[in-house]
């Protein structure tokens, strides 16, 4: 039993060690997906090759660094920081998305003239309406 777990982790290291880039690609894609259900075909494809160049780009930073300091998730963590953090001032207040409290678009002197007049008046008999 104790040869078959050192066989078994000397196994999985060797694999480890000698996998290739599809299997290393696999791996990172599975830890943190960004891949949602749509049924537009152009979305997951856009989500696919948004997940490849973050998976890329943390390759090569790996690579070039030569170091492990930062994880997968930190590395991705800190990318989404740099990319919201470097928002032009004016696009920081959104001013769109501010609600406008009572402004309609047509002045209440005209908004609120003649309100009653489109109801309908009823008349003596049930059948017999006259819209004034």
């Amino acid at each position: 039993m104790v040869l078959d777990k050192r066989c078994a982790r000397k196994a999985i290291a060797d694999y480890t060690l000698s996998m290739g880039g599809v299997d290393r690609f696999d791996h990172f894609r599975s830890s943190y997906p960004i891949n949602r259900k749509s049924r537009k075909f152009w979305m997951r494809l856009f989500l696919f090759m948004l997940d490849s160049a973050i998976i890329n780009s943390y390759i090569t930073y790996t690579t070039i660094h030569n170091i492990l300091v930062h994880s997968h998730r930190d590395f991705r963590l800190r990318l989404a920081r740099g990319l919201i953090n470097n928002i032009p001032a004016e696009k920081q207040d959104l001013q769109y998305l501010k609600k406008k409290g009572g402004n309609f678009g047509v002045p209440d002197e005209i908004r609120l003239r003649n309100v009653g007049v489109h109801f309908p008046d009823q008349d003596t008999t049930y059948k017999e309406m006259q819209v004034l």
